[in-house]
Formats: C-alpha cells, sequence, structure tokens
C-alpha cells in the first residue's frame, strides 16, 4: 500500500488553526479514496494470506463493482481457487477424454494402473467409485485400452464388456439357399425304332423274311410286305420310335465355402487417452 503522509502536524500545546486542519482531513479522505479506486494499493497488498475465510461476501459486494475489467489477466488461477470450487464446477469421478499423454492435474488416467492408498490419498473418488474398483485400500482403475464409453445397462456399472472382434456361427446366419448344379440331369436313350405287325409280331429294321413266298422291308416310317415278284406291295404298320424316361438325383451338399475368419468390428475412431477426476 503506498505511504500515507498528514500535510500538516501539530505539537503539545499548539492552538489548531481550521485551514490546517482540514487540510489534514482533506488528504486523508484523498487517500481514503485512492484506496477504493486501487490507485493506493499496491500488486500484493491484499492476498488470500490477509482475507480471512468468510471476509468476503456477497452482502459486502456491491453488484457490478466486480468486473472483468476491475480483475487483472491472470490474477485469479486455479491454485488460488478453494477446492471445494473446484470439486463442485467438476466432481470426483467425472470421466473426460484428453489428447495428453499425461492426466491432467487432479486427474487419473484410466490406464490400468493400481493406485496405492487411493482410500485416504482421493476419498472424494473413492467414495463413488463401484466397490468392484476397490481392493483393500488400494484403487483398482480399469484399462480403457482399445474401449468405448457405454452407458450403464446390460453391463454393470464399473464393468468392462463387449469386444473388439466377433466370429458369426451358423445361427447368426440369415436363412438362405445354396444353389446346386449338377454335372447333367439328363439321360440319353437310344432307339432304332420298331414295328408291331397284325400278328403282334415285332419287325425290327434289320429283319427280311426269306422268299420265296413274301419279303418284307422298312423304310423310315413304315414296314412293307413285298411278294417275291414285287407285284404286290401293301403297309403293315407304323414305325413306332422313341423312348421317355426320368432321371432321379439324390441330396447332395453344395461344396464348401467359409473360413470362419474373425471380423473386426472396431468402429472408426479418434484414439484419445481417458481420465477420471480424482478430487
Amino acid at each position: 500500500m503506498a505511504t500515507f503522509n498528514i500535510p500538516n502536524i501539530f505539537s503539545t500545546g499548539q492552538v489548531i488553526e481550521s485551514a490546517p486542519q482540514n487540510a489534514n482531513w482533506v488528504a486523508i479522505k484523498a487517500f481514503v479514496e485512492g484506496i477504493s479506486t486501487g490507485a493506493n494499493l499496491d500488486a500484493s497488498s491484499i492476498s488470500t494470506a490477509k482475507i480471512q475465510d468468510g471476509a468476503v461476501t456477497g452482502t459486502k459486494i456491491a453488484t457490478g463493482t466486480i468486473t472483468d475489467t476491475n480483475i487483472l489477466n491472470g490474477t485469479i488461477t486455479l491454485q488460488k481457487l478453494a477446492a471445494s470450487l473446484q470439486a463442485y464446477l467438476v466432481p470426483a469421478g467425472t470421466i473426460s477424454a484428453t489428447i495428453r499423454s499425461t492426466a491432467d492435474t487432479g486427474w487419473i488416467l484410466l490406464d490400468g494402473t493400481p493406485v496405492a492408498n487411493a482410500q485416504s490419498l482421493y476419498p472424494s473418488l473413492w467414495a463413488v467409485v463401484p466397490a468392484s474398483w476397490q481392493s483393500g485400500s488400494t484403487l483398482l482403475i480399469p484399462n480403457m485400452a482399445d474401449k468405448m464409453l457405454e452407458g450403464v445397462g446390460a453391463t454393470l456399472r464399473g464393468i468392462t464388456g463387449g469386444s473388439n472382434s466377433i466370429t458369426l456361427a451358423e445361427a447368426n446366419l440369415p436363412a438362405h439357399f445354396h444353389t446346386v448344379n449338377p454335372p447333367s440331369t439328363s439321360l440319353a436313350l437310344s432307339d432304332p425304332g420298331h414295328f408291331h405287325g397284325p400278328d403282334g409280331q415285332k419287325f425290327f429294321v434289320s429283319q427280311v423274311n426269306n422268299p420265296p413266298v413274301q419279303s418284307q422291308y422298312a423304310s423310315a416310317t413304315a414296314l412293307y410286305n413285298v411278294d417275291y415278284y414285287g407285284s404286290n406291295i401293301t403297309k403293315t404298320d407304323t414305325k413306332t420310335t422313341g423312348i421317355t424316361g426320368s432321371v432321379d438325383i439324390a441330396e447332395f451338399n453344395s461344396g464348401s465355402v467359409g473360413s470362419a475368419t474373425t471380423i473386426n468390428s472396431t468402429n472408426a475412431h479418434l484414439a484419445v487417452n481417458f481420465q477420471i477426476k480424482a478430487h
């Protein structure tokens, strides 16, 4: 704080005149007003060590007297704020992501490293973590490497679950069919063609009765009787040709495909570190 000098000094028994006495009061008034504006305050004249707890309250601070123009840049830091205020702004147990390789002050990386004596070092965090994280007084920090955060539901609070890869089973596949293309589904049969005569006999193309009475020959479509002299030719029957049939192919499996290779189910992502508020 700046030094205050009284303009007029009076000695014992001296008669005090109004003019010098008033001058002293004017000087006192000016100095006090200088304190209220900050002109007569040193940079370090008011500190947390000089202000008693609870001395500055809302009822003692006029509305609008503390503004960003009245507070120097950098004068209010995290280290100067009370721990209770810090805990109020960011409670213990809050998880956040950071691109830093180390945890911020007051935070612990979720990298699976146990924290010994955490019950006494971080009582606020100890009070909110699930029982599965506690072993004696040691805090069992989960490892968030290659993991995402998920809401509590099928997986209980504080428990890791799931996998970054899966292997499909037959039951996981939708109903479907495999098209089977066998080597051949047709049957080839040959028949030279034959005739049914009037007497029920069958005469093949190559059959000819011996002379002298009668000969028979076959054309492409009919059988003819010919007498010995060739003067009498009669058609005896129409040629019958063709044989039909079917083939029954037994059930069989198609060729085997697939190799049961594990599927990578990791989403597209940005790798960061997860940290938890300890205080």
